[in-house]
C-alpha cells in the first residue's frame, strides 16, 4: 500500500468521522504524501504517516 493512499484516508476519516457525525468545528488544512493538516475547533494538528520497523 503506498504511504499517500494511507495519509489520503485518514484525511477521509477525519472529515467523515469529526466534522460530519461529531459535527465539530473546522476543515482539512491541507496535506502531501505523509502529512495532513487539519484545524479543529480552532487547534491545527499535523497528522504524520511514518513507516517504522515492525518490532521497534
Amino acid at each position: 500500500m503506498k504511504q499517500c493512499d494511507i495519509t489520503e484516508t485518514i484525511v477521509n476519516s477525519i472529515e467523515k468521522k469529526i466534522f460530519d457525525e461529531w459535527k465539530h468545528e473546522g476543515y482539512i488544512d491541507g496535506f502531501t504524501s505523509c502529512e495532513a493538516y487539519a484545524v479543529i475547533d480552532g487547534k491545527r494538528y499535523r497528522f504524520t504517516v511514518q513507516e517504522v520497523p515492525l518490532h521497534e
